[in-house]
């Protein structure tokens, strides 16, 4: 299929409440249930860490508002760090390379495909940092954050388990405590 025909039957999408689409492909359009409690409340932490830091220069989106292109596809990130000047004017949408920063939180429905084509659509579209938290990692739950972007995926990773800390890089600083994450049975 071609990408006007597959953006042109995602806009005709008559998507049931309580349901969002989660990604694109050629393929296929994968819808997922919206997040729940533990997701919204891992998202907020994380949003209002961003908040608190000083400075203007950068700005955080959350779900819905920005639509990533990967080469597989689209991608709607559960947050997403831009520059400010990549947020003015956008409605939905940013390109993969204005991206400093995408996060997912995983839900048992999405953690597969958050740690697999997410990541690798990421990497090849050069996004510099892509933080995965993984409520739901087989070892416990876990925050990873991924570097160092190529064809086949990111070559270089931080994993945390939740209770520690892990430390965003340049241009986007951030020390993130995971201590602060609720866990799936405390939800």
């Amino acid at each position: 299929m071609t990408w006007p025909y597959v953006v042109h039957a995602w806009e005709q999408l008559n998507v049931p409440e309580g349901w969002s689409v989660a990604r694109m492909t050629r393929e296929e359009i994968r819808i997922f249930p919206v997040a729940g409690v533990l997701h919204d409340q891992i998202c907020s932490e994380v949003s209002r860490r961003f908040a608190e830091e000083p400075g203007d220069e950068f700005g955080c989106a959350e779900t819905g508002f920005a639509t990533v292109l990967a080469g597989e596809g689209f991608f709607v990130p559960d947050l997403c760090v831009l520059r400010q000047a990549a947020l003015r004017g956008r409605g939905a949408g940013a390109p993969m390379r204005a991206c400093d920063v995408v996060a997912e939180i995983t839900m048992p429905e999405t953690a597969p495909n958050d740690r697999t084509k997410k990541w690798r659509a990421y990497a090849r579209g050069g996004v510099p940092q892509y933080l995965l938290i993984d409520p739901y990692d087989p070892g416990g739950p876990t925050s990873t954050l991924f570097t160092d972007p190529a064809r086949d995926g990111y070559r270089d990773s931080e994993r945390v388990p939740f209770g520690g800390r892990i430390s965003l890089l340049d241009p986007v600083p951030l020390l993130i405590d995971t201590g602060a994450f609720p866990f799936p049975d405390e939800c």
